[in-house]
């Protein structure tokens, strides 16, 4: 048997797109996206947004590849007001608004096929009728349960300020929108 080493990597990527019904603005961050997250990524000393808790993230992905379970899909794409730093440890969100179904689909990098995974949803008062009021939305999150205050099973998280980037004020009452496309590349890496 040779040295030979590979490596399989997940990397995310979380675009929040958010528009003010009242003024017509629309802002757009990524979330992760700070030099500083990143350098610490680099170095093993933060997380992107799989968990690793031991019944999601990357212990379904684990037991999907190898056969040994089929866990339920991870089609629910949730927001909140959350304000502490997520953890790769994570079972729910922290202050979890809305969670709702979604179908993924598969997408295309640049020179492979169908390697990455897409989540999309726009959040509004049209689309999610229990939206109403306004929210500080400092969270999002891809679970495999409907219930917002259920621990369940999450295979991404992202909240608080340092890694969501800054607030989006929603107000659903007066037409806001919040874009969510959440993305998972499954790449080797050396």
């Amino acid at each position: 048997m040779g040295n030979y080493k590979s490596k399989l990597g997940i990397t995310d990527e979380v675009v929040i797109e958010h528009y003010n019904g009242k003024t017509g603005k629309i802002t757009k961050h990524k979330c992760n996206s700070r030099l500083w997250h990143r350098f610490l990524v680099k170095l093993g000393l933060a997380t992107n947004c799989i968990t690793n808790y031991g019944t999601g993230g990357i212990f379904d992905i684990v037991s999907l590849v190898s056969g040994i379970a089929a866990p339920s899909p991870y089609v629910d794409i949730g927001i909140g007001t959350g304000t502490s730093n997520d953890a790769a440890t994570d079972t729910k969100m922290q202050t979890g608004i809305i969670l709702v179904a979604v179908t993924p689909t598969r997408t295309n990098s640049t020179g492979s096929l169908g390697d990455q995974i897409q989540w999309t949803h726009v959040f509004s008062h049209a689309n999610d009728a229990g939206l109403t009021g306004t929210n500080a939305i400092n969270e999002v999150a891809i679970e495999n349960v409907t219930n917002v205050t259920t621990a369940g099973k999450m295979l991404l998280h992202i909240a608080g300020s340092t890694n969501y980037g800054p607030v989006d004020s929603c107000n659903w009452d007066q037409g806001d929108t919040l874009t969510i496309i959440i993305s998972c590349k499954f790449q080797q890496s050396s």
